[in-house]
């Protein structure tokens, strides 16, 4: 994901084209992108963490190896 932001940031400068708008620097700017990204990671490291915690409770003794 890292290197296809980078990606795309990079073709999206050089064309004026972004596959997305919440990535799209040339109207929202670099600092309102990497905020844009900064959450979307976030949000997306919250919801593995809550299929971990779901995964757990659901069968508590796989993880203590029983």
């Amino acid at each position: 994901p890292l290197l296809y932001a980078v990606y795309a940031l990079i073709h999206g400068a050089l064309s004026g084209v972004y596959p997305y708008p919440f990535i799209d620097a040339g109207q929202l700017g670099y600092a309102r992108v990497f905020l844009n990204a900064t959450g979307l990671l976030l949000a997306f490291v919250v919801v593995a963490l809550l299929l971990i915690a779901v995964g757990r409770l659901k069968d508590p003794a796989r993880i203590r190896g029983q």
